[in-house]
């Protein structure tokens, strides 16, 4: 970002337009370099290094060959990426790559405190010992900015040392802490009280209550009294939990932030037997919950998976899937928080893959769904590819029916329907593309506006080369002649429907008609509704065709054999 802030300002300084920096969502997979934007003045910033796809060699010799247009021009890339995703790119590259070392987590701290507080007291926090050991612990740059941004809030403590524990307790996971307390605390349902306070936090006393024995039911453990003077009341809960009190009720992570996250983490480490017990209890929690409670559920999950370096959470959401399907949002929520993660993303997008090509229809169906959500947004290309495998199904199953709602409902939107449009037309080149020719199909049940408009604008000629490709590849596949008449009647009434030029309906499918081998598409989809309603491009297609074949036979005019007749 200093870089391509650099070149925006050598542009300012030589009087050339500055575009300003943008940062791209490609939705990367086999990305073409002639896709990158390149406006005049502007800069760009290319996230590939979690890439599902290694860039081949022509990327990169791509991306030199047109460097020299683009620098007079005034636009500047910089891609990040990783030595595994830029392997056959190296090479062609090599004399702009640069390899950009980690850096040191000490520095990072300090040049983020330095930015973010006056306060000079964190260089005598940093110089102690412990901080030191717990620095040089940390793995990513990410984990440094976290730990400045939480030395610079508890600055702002009261309790100086108390404080510094806090901070140091935290990027510990508390381990000491909840060892401690776990020790102190050796009933069963004290026990359960912090876990349910941990997984909802902050929630109201009698939310987390009900939580907590649901929990203990799920144990085998008897119930506490509920009754309206049992317990030690709330003022007695906030002392056993440690907790804040907050506008929504207890949080045990308001004056000890990560404490709820190391809570589950803690417990799913000590007691390996909890693993069953907690999945149960939490597809139990997001059961006709309201929506914030199910993101929390999603939420702590997730977090557990990541930091557990566990892909327990995905049979979590099979079992949701195949067994609990009321907890339904909980198992779509999951995928959406950790498809995207740099270290566990790409294993989910794999499984995500494996569920759609995969024997079971209500996995395949579950796997579509969760790609229509954040990877769609995010990552379409990646999104679109595991939709279409819904649609290349062996049968019209559950997750094929879903593909083409979710197809359907992408394909509204104007953007993200030019980009279905592109992953299909790769689809259709592809060999035996099936797939392509379904999801091109559905497209023509309900062609998206911004499609139409473009068919209706004589200069925009890339949408009509769409379709006519798309029906020369439908007819040419082994998909039943009914479907490809339905959607070829549902196009023409669409186009009728928004007085498309018969012309340009007749360049789209008039050379698939005119193929003696389609006669039979040609007579059904061509035959006249009985609704007594103006249908000038059937009647423009019909006397193409069979005028056209007349005036082929005989070698004369259209125009003289129509005025014959």
């Amino acid at each position: 970002m200093r870089l391509l802030s650099y070149c925006q300002k050598k542009l300012d300084e030589e009087g050339k337009p500055a575009g300003g920096s943008w940062l791209l969502r490609t939705g990367w997979e086999e990305i073409a370099a002639r896709e990158i934007p390149s406006a005049p003045g502007a800069s760009y910033l290319l996230d590939v290094s979690q890439s599902d796809d290694i860039p081949k060699a022509e990327f990169g010799e791509d991306l030199i060959r047109d460097s020299d247009f683009n620098r007079y021009d005034g636009v500047f890339l910089v891609v990040i990426t990783t030595p595994e995703v830029w392997q056959e790119c190296h090479g062609v590259t090599a004399i702009v790559t640069r390899d950009v070392p980690v850096p040191d987590p000490y520095a990072v701290t300090m040049e983020r405190l330095q930015t973010i507080t006056d306060d000079n007291r964190y260089e005598s926090w940093l110089a102690d010992l412990s901080f030191q050991a717990l620095v040089t612990r940390l793995k990513q740059p990410s984990e440094a900015v976290a730990l400045a941004k939480s030395i610079s809030s508890a600055l702002q403590r009261e309790d100086a040392e108390e404080a510094k524990q806090s901070v140091l307790d935290e990027f510990q996971s508390w381990r000491s802490y909840l060892t401690t307390w776990f020790k102190k605390h050796d009933s069963v349902p004290e026990r359960a009280a912090l876990v349910a306070a941990a997984v909802l936090d902050p929630a109201p006393p009698a939310r987390m209550l009900d939580a907590r024995n649901e929990l203990l039911r799920e144990i085998g453990e008897p119930e506490e009294s509920v009754g309206p003077l049992s317990g030690p009341g709330r003022s007695g809960y906030l002392v056993l939990l440690e907790a804040g009190s907050v506008d929504k009720g207890f949080s045990i992570s308001a004056t000890r932030h990560g404490l709820d996250e190391a809570v589950i983490i803690f417990v799913w480490n000590e007691f390996p037997q909890m693993h069953r017990v907690l999945q149960n209890w939490l597809i139990g929690l997001a059961e006709g919950a309201p929506s914030h409670v199910v993101e929390r559920v999603a939420h702590i999950t997730v977090k557990t998976a990541i930091r557990a370096r566990s892909n327990i959470f995905l049979e979590l959401v099979k079992k949701i899937v195949l067994e609990r399907q009321s907890s339904y949002a909980l198992a779509i929520k999951i995928i959406d928080g950790i498809v995207l993660d740099s270290g566990v993303g790409a294993f989910v997008r794999h499984r995500l893959l494996q569920w759609a090509r995969g024997a079971n229809e209500f996995l395949a169906s579950f796997a579509v769904d969760a790609c229509s959500h954040t990877l769609l947004q995010e990552r379409p290309r990646i999104a679109l590819k595991r939709i279409f495998e819904g649609l290349n199904r062996e049968s019209p199953d559950s997750g094929f029916r879903n593909a083409q709602k979710v197809l359907l409902e992408v394909s509204k939107d104007g953007s993200a329907a030019l980009i279905v449009c592109d992953v299909v037309a790769e689809w259709l080149s592809q060999d035996g593309g099936n797939a392509g020719v379904k999801a091109f199909l559905v497209i023509n049940y309900n062609v998206p506006a911004v499609l139409l408009a473009n068919l209706a604008d004589a200069s925009n000629a890339s949408t009509e080369e769409f379709f006519r490709k798309g029906w020369s590849a439908a007819i040419g596949s082994d998909v039943d002649r009914s479907e490809l008449i339905g959607a070829m009647r549902s196009l023409i009434d669409v186009c009728n429907k928004c007085m498309i030029p018969p012309s340009v309906v007749m360049r789209i499918v008039g050379p698939v008609l005119a193929e003696s081998i389609n006669s039979d598409v040609a007579m059904a989809a061509l035959r006249a509704k009985d609704d007594g309603v103006a249908d000038p491009i059937r009647d423009h297609l019909m006397r193409e065709l069979i005028y056209g074949d007349l005036a082929s036979a005989f070698g004369i005019g259209v125009e003289e054999v129509v005025a014959d007749a």
